[in-house]
């Protein structure tokens, strides 16, 4: 079956962040063959004055395929209690796709754009019967932990900070790559321009220091632009992908 496993407020500006935290937990989860991770998103919400944060205000969601929920859970409240940073307001939220509605996703977007409540997150955990729990501080990392499952469920927000199998996105050095190859080792579904326009497999695509798959449609996603070159495009830059 499928989990989403939803994080945020694991960090302060002292230590690694919320999309680290992701990935080592992510890697705790697989050691269990059981378990195969299917990627990893970092959702954006609602930066202002009255919304305490760390940095970005950025939440996390490990989609995970196992038969073990419970397990999952145990996994990630023990990392997330004993590697939860100084002064964090640590929330974990764990859902089956049934149980992401569309009233949740409906206020996961409000997430992206005004303040929302703690008792709004868990009134839609009662309602739909998703875990949720915060561990430490005041616990305000529920809201973008329950937030981040829908969002990511819905599959039209996030970009990827780790994929199926590919959690080193970071490591690949700036260079010009063939589509096919680039598809095959970040394991992306599909390259578009901003447009949506599919980019053959044939094509080259060139790399700078950023480059990170986004979630359109469900798919994981490379956006490229087009070069002044025949069949020759260059890697969506952090701007870009920054608003997803």
């Amino acid at each position: 079956m499928q989990l989403f496993i939803g994080i945020d407020d694991t960090d302060n500006l002292e230590t690694r962040g919320t999309g680290f935290r992701a990935r080592e937990m992510a890697g705790l989860m697989a050691a269990d063959e059981r378990t195969s991770i299917l990627g990893i998103t970092r959702h954006q919400h609602f930066v202002h004055p009255d919304i305490p944060y760390t940095s970005h205000n950025g939440s996390a969601c490990v989609v995970a395929d196992t038969n073990d929920p419970a397990r999952i859970w145990e996994v990630c409240s023990v990392y997330l209690k004993s590697h939860a940073a100084e002064g964090s307001d640590v929330g974990l939220a764990l859902a089956l796709p049934e149980q992401i509605s569309p009233e949740l996703i409906r206020w996961a977007y409000a997430t992206k754009k005004q303040v929302v409540t703690m008792e709004q997150a868990y009134s839609l955990s009662h309602d739909t019967g998703i875990r949720l729990e915060g561990f430490t501080g005041n616990r305000q990392g529920i809201i973008g932990a329950i937030a981040s499952v829908a969002l990511r469920y819905n599959g039209n927000d996030g970009r990827f900070i780790a994929t199926a199998g590919n959690f080193h996105l970071r490591d690949l050095a700036p260079g010009t790559y063939p589509a096919a190859w680039l598809l095959n080792t970040l394991k992306a579904d599909i390259i578009t321009d901003l447009s949506g326009n599919p980019v053959d497999r044939s094509g080259q695509i060139v790399a700078g220091q950023y480059l990170r798959p986004v979630l359109i449609n469900g798919k994981c996603t490379i956006l490229v632009t087009q070069t002044s070159q025949a069949n020759v495009w260059t890697a969506a830059p952090k701007d870009i992908i920054a608003g997803y």
